[in-house]
């Protein structure tokens, strides 16, 4: 994300009403399901663990935690996403806030309470390129878990997604793909409208610092140009892998 340290200090108010600008939640959580890390809840089944890098706020992890029977740990550089991710969770009740916990760290040296090898299950979306994001993720997960990421694929001349770097990524680690899936027209669209929100809340001002709004200005404008290449020259691929060791 473009922008510069100028930008954190407004980011929460620039994308406030943006869930976010890219993958599906409800996409995620049936891939999840489908691998069959997490599943309805099942007393006699021991939940599930599940990490989310660069959770924003909290939109995936609460989504599992309501879903499925999981324990969320979710992570952000972010301070007042974190906040907002609470609260989120707070919202939904309960149970749920009881399954999600969230913390403040980088998500390239993570703290400590994210201990690797101890989650059935690691996502990573709109944060990094496959590469590093496979690096990182496997370490998470148990073997025989499953790790999700996401990355922007450019099409052939016929219209084909080619999404052979991420499936390199992935064998490099010794690990397998399992599920493959593309963003939508209408998920495309979707997104389109909510950079638009952005856009005019960033010219609308109100942002006190003038640093951070230029800087703010600077995020969106690149989050147009990625999003204008969107359906035409690249199409985001959002992929799980499983750990094989």
């Amino acid at each position: 994300m473009g922008g510069g340290v100028g930008v954190l200090g407004v980011l929460a108010e620039v994308v406030a009403g943006v869930d976010t600008l890219g993958c599906d939640v409800r996409q995620v959580v049936s891939m999840l399901r489908w691998a069959g890390v997490v599943s309805k809840k099942q007393p006699v089944r021991p939940a599930a663990r599940v990490v989310d890098l660069g959770c924003g706020r909290g939109e995936l992890a609460v989504a599992i935690a309501a879903a499925m029977e999981a324990e969320v740990v979710g992570v952000d550089g972010h301070a007042a996403f974190v906040r907002l991710a609470r609260e989120r969770a707070a919202d939904a009740g309960a149970e749920v806030a009881g399954g999600c916990r969230f913390v403040t760290g980088d998500v390239r040296t993570l703290p400590r309470l994210v201990r690797e090898g101890s989650f059935d299950a690691a996502v990573m979306l709109n944060v990094m390129p496959c590469g590093p994001a496979v690096k990182i993720l496997r370490r998470l997960v148990k073997p025989g878990g499953v790790y999700v990421f996401d990355d922007a694929m450019p099409l052939s001349r016929r219209g084909v997604v080619r999404v052979e770097e991420m499936e390199k990524a992935v064998a490099a680690a010794g690990d397998e793909v399992v599920e493959c899936r593309f963003m939508s027209a209408r998920r495309l669209a979707a997104a389109r409208k909510r950079l638009e929100t952005m856009r005019r809340r960033v010219e609308r001002g109100g942002l006190s610092d003038g640093r951070a709004l230029r800087a703010a200005n600077v995020m969106v404008e690149h989050h147009e140009a990625a999003l204008s290449l969107l359906g035409r020259e690249l199409m985001p691929v959002v992929m799980m892998a499983r750990r094989t060791f």
